[in-house]
């Protein structure tokens, strides 16, 4: 798998920062929601202020878009000591729950206000729905819809795709297949049809 080339370096003690805050404000997250929620806070934030939250490498599996390399990055937080990784065994599902629990506060005041504003409103919008939900919304909605491509797992999401809705009518001279066919699909059925219509509101597309 090929891993996505950093358009940016990752801010190590930032990043610790962001995971911090979303354990507390979601304390039964697992790990399918705490990063499809990593995910939507960087993108959000990108999308609307152009610049990254903590300068995460995205990537699309087929599980959707993921955070490149996150298996090390949280285990530098538990060597670190900032979080603990521990499983529950659910009801009816083979595979335990890994969940990550923040042994420390998060500091507020390294946030700037447009962080902040970004990471509530990721919480109060997309924190009360579970992993799997995410997972599919962000299977249909965003860059991943035209990046996957089976053949090839583990394709960069540039940070340039996370202003899709924007960009619409950009990216149809696009040389890249994958986002002529996504796009084809996209414009056929309207964008809205594609979300619901919190979602559009959410992301700035509302009526």
């Amino acid at each position: 798998m090929k891993s996505a080339k950093p358009s940016r370096k990752l801010d190590q003690d930032h990043f610790a920062n962001v995971v911090i805050f979303l354990l507390m404000r979601c304390p039964t997250a697992g790990l399918t929601k705490l990063l499809k929620l990593l995910y939507l806070a960087e993108s959000q934030h990108y999308r609307k202020y152009l610049t990254p939250l903590f300068g995460g490498s995205y990537i699309a599996l087929k599980c959707g878009p993921v955070l490149d390399n996150y298996k090390h990055l949280f285990a530098v937080l538990e060597e670190k000591g900032i979080v603990k990784e521990t499983t529950k065994k659910i009801l009816g599902v083979a595979k335990p729950k890994t969940e990550y629990v923040p042994l420390r506060e998060p500091n507020l005041a390294a946030f700037s206000q447009s962080e902040l504003e970004t990471l509530d409103k990721v919480v109060e919008f997309w924190g009360k729905y579970d992993g799997s939900t995410l997972s599919q919304y962000t299977h249909r909605a965003g860059p991943w819809t035209w990046i996957w491509d089976p053949s090839e797992p583990g394709r960069a999401i540039p940070y340039s795709t996370f202003r899709w809705l924007e960009n619409l009518d950009l990216l149809t001279d696009a040389d890249d297949a994958h986002a002529q066919a996504a796009l084809k699909r996209l414009k056929a059925s309207g964008v809205r049809r594609f979300l619901g219509r919190s979602e559009l509101e959410m992301v700035g597309d509302g009526p």
